[in-house]
């Protein structure tokens, strides 16, 4: 009988960062410091990992706090409205040390998929 493994995920061993042009001129980096989730690992014969992280908005951080509480505001991430940004994944399976992910990501109310390599 093969056994699944859970690790869990939070800001100690995870992190997540992102990077978007702005007026298409300058890279704008930031991460999030408030995280959590787990990725269960299915034994040998068994299907797809479950991926599920949680971040909170609010903890925004790009090294600019005015550009930090903008992004946290209705214009952007509406954190007020919505306080969580959430990630579920659909499929994700290891191949030659590579993860294939796909799944859905909540942000601002609204869910789509996405998907990484």
């Amino acid at each position: 009988m093969d056994t699944k493994s859970v690790l869990r995920i939070d800001a100690g061993n995870t992190r997540v960062s992102f990077s978007v042009r702005w007026f298409g001129v300058i890279n704008v980096r930031g991460t999030f410091t408030a995280l959590s989730g787990s990725v269960t690992v299915p034994g040998e014969h068994d299907g797809d990992a479950d991926i599920i992280i949680e971040v909170d908005p609010t903890s925004v951080r790009t090294g600019i706090s005015l550009r930090d509480h903008h992004l946290r505001g209705m214009r952007f991430l509406d954190s007020g409205q919505h306080p969580v940004i959430r990630f579920v994944s659909d499929h994700a399976v290891r191949h030659n040390g590579t993860w294939d992910i796909s799944g859905r990501l909540l942000l601002r109310g609204l869910e789509r998929p996405v998907e990484a390599e």
